[in-house]
């Protein structure tokens, strides 16, 4: 189903705007990842609904994918590690929301965390994914801090007891996710940490 709805559209796109064969290929990857994108929020929303955590797992995607689409970060290899992925933000934070109670110093001590991390990382791009410009990766850090700064402190002045980890949790989870792909200083060898650490 998703291959037949692929073609439909990437032929639509070549009938209005005609394309080089190894264009094709990347609006082609284009197309698949947001038909897949779609395809997972909608079951993991409806799954929600079923168990009677719409509106809960709504805020938890709202966070995670808002703040994630600005920040980067590490990406699974597989579609269905990217679904695994998301299914435990998803499981975490909603457990976190219902049993998980942390204290006010913690969760503010979390937030600064979080925006040094932001600072220092943002946006987080793997080896394979590497297309912004200097200009870019400057917007998109200020977005990823614009965007953590109204969600976190959001939950926290609008949002009581543990329903607020239904926004941090997923923001420590996105902001977490940003180290494996930072770039750290070159060592002596001409690796850069990151490297030694994580391969």
């Amino acid at each position: 189903m998703e291959r037949f709805l692929t073609d439909k559209i990437l032929n639509w796109c070549i009938r209005i705007s005609p394309m080089p064969e190894s264009q094709k290929t990347i609006v082609r990857y284009g197309i698949e990842l947001f038909l897949d994108n779609i395809l997972k929020t909608t079951l993991i929303v409806a799954a929600g609904f079923l168990i009677g955590q719409g509106p809960q797992t709504i805020l938890v995607l709202i966070a995670f994918s808002g703040l994630r689409s600005k920040a980067g970060g590490f990406h699974m290899q597989t579609s269905l590690g990217c679904t695994g992925a998301m299914l435990t933000v998803w499981v975490l934070s909603l457990a976190a929301g219902r049993w998980l109670s942390v204290p006010e110093a913690v969760l503010w001590s979390g937030f600064g965390a979080a925006v040094i991390l932001l600072l220092l990382f943002a946006p987080a791009e793997t080896k394979k994914h590497r297309f912004m410009s200097a200009q870019q990766k400057k917007k998109n850090k200020r977005a990823a801090l614009a965007i953590a700064c109204v969600l976190y402190l959001g939950a926290m002045f609008l949002l009581k007891g543990n329903a607020r980890m239904l926004i941090i949790l997923p923001v420590w989870l996105e902001v977490l996710s940003m180290l494996p792909c930072a770039e750290f200083p070159l060592g002596k060898d001409g690796r850069n940490k990151r490297e030694k650490i994580f391969g």
